[in-house]
């Protein structure tokens, strides 16, 4: 950069320095015109001053210097010495005549040349001015949509949080209300299978038993899987275990699990987001990987938690993969939430293939406050019983 500005200067001049040198240059032209014998016409060389006056980008300055050495031309050929050949005076005087009409013309050159850099640095404003404005319109771009993505994450958080506290209430209905009623009808109809009825009639009560039974049952899972609540009276490592337990049962998949033995506590909100991953992680490995087994390990580290689940069978294709990583977006409804939810608790999702299958690493930043952070030995002793997953 400095070496083209050095370059830039030769051929450029502070306007001040330019008319010194037009002055000091015609000085010394005018000293020799007025100390050579008339005969001898030195006046051509005011040329070079005109010239060098096009450094001054002053039209003004370059019309009275102009004028000045077109006057001393008439008025060196008046007070130089007596001219070496005896012509006629009127050839002298027209060679005079002709040198101030070469002057005009070099003037008139330089004008039209000041003219034309006038007309470039006008161009040459006018463009840095929009250019300007373009990269003020575009900072205000910029800003209004870091706000409106500011306002869609929030947005977004909240609808999570919306959809956890919704998950709840529908966990707390289908316990307390339908839970509720299905339990009573069951007491009836063993109730009924204890009196003395018309006969037949013992085999469809055993019927109805058993399918009171497994609804019992389905509406229990149902409602610990929207929000278990050994999640906020044990913690996420309990609430872990016991679904993994009923994945594996469900799914026929072989699940190994390497989690802390002590009861760790988190802050909600994390043992919420990790759950969360959790169940959509296995969901994908269930619905889509067609993984004979998974490998779950969860990690303590000085300020983070670090959940991490590999699975053994199809694997992301890599163009989902890198879509995802580079706008998070295109691998389904499930991981960008997934990927979501994360970044609003500040933490850190990656997806990266494996030989076989996949990998899922979340890292969630904690807080070491005895309040959010505690190993309780407390946890798991509520004494309430929590079907499978």
């Amino acid at each position: 950069m400095r070496r083209t500005e050095g370059k830039d200067m030769i051929f450029k001049m502070w306007p001040t320095r330019a008319k010194v040198l037009v002055c000091t240059l015609g000085a010394l032209v005018a000293v020799a015109d007025f100390s050579a014998p008339g005969d001898i016409n030195i006046a051509i060389f005011y040329c070079l001053p005109i010239v060098l006056a096009i450094w001054s980008r002053s039209l003004v300055w370059l019309w009275s210097s102009t004028v000045v050495f077109i006057l001393l031309t008439f008025v060196g050929f008046r007070l130089a010495p007596p001219p070496t050949h005896l012509d006629p005076s009127w050839i002298h005087w027209t060679n005079r005549g002709m040198t101030a009409s070469a002057l005009i013309l070099v003037a008139i050159s330089i004008h039209l040349r000041l003219r034309t850099y006038e007309l470039l640095d006008r161009a040459i404003a006018e463009r840095e001015q929009a250019q300007k404005g373009l990269r003020q319109s575009h900072d205000r771009l910029e800003l209004i949509v870091e706000q409106r993505t500011s306002a869609l994450r929030q947005l977004s958080s909240r609808l999570l949080q919306a959809q956890d506290e919704e998950r709840r209430r529908i966990a707390r209905e289908l316990h307390d209300s339908v839970g509720q009623c299905l339990t009573a009808l069951k007491i009836n109809v063993d109730v009924l299978k204890r009196s003395e009825f018309i006969a037949g009639v013992d085999k469809v009560l055993e019927e109805s038993s058993a399918l009171l039974d497994q609804a019992l049952t389905e509406t229990r899972t149902i409602s610990y899987l929207l929000h278990p609540p050994l999640l906020d009276e044990a913690g996420f490592v309990s609430a872990a275990r016991w679904y993994l337990d009923g994945f594996a049962k469900r799914s026929g998949v072989e699940v190994r699990l390497e989690m802390p033995i002590e009861q760790v506590r988190f802050p909600n909100s994390v043992e919420l987001g990790l759950f969360r991953v959790l169940q959509e992680s296995l969901t994908n490995v269930h619905r889509h990987s067609g993984s004979p087994e998974v490998d779950i390990q969860l990690k303590l580290a000085a300020e983070s938690v670090i959940l991490k689940i590999r699975d053994y069978g199809h694997g992301i294709p890599p163009h989902v993969l890198q879509r995802f990583r580079e706008a998070g977006t295109g691998a389904g409804v499930g991981l960008a939430g997934m990927h979501e939810r994360i970044s609003e608790l500040g933490g850190h999702l990656e997806i990266s293939p494996a030989n076989p299958g996949t990998v899922v690493t979340v890292s969630m930043p904690l807080s070491r406050d005895k309040d959010t952070l505690t190993n309780s030995a407390k946890a798991g002793q509520s004494g309430r019983n929590y079907p499978a997953a």
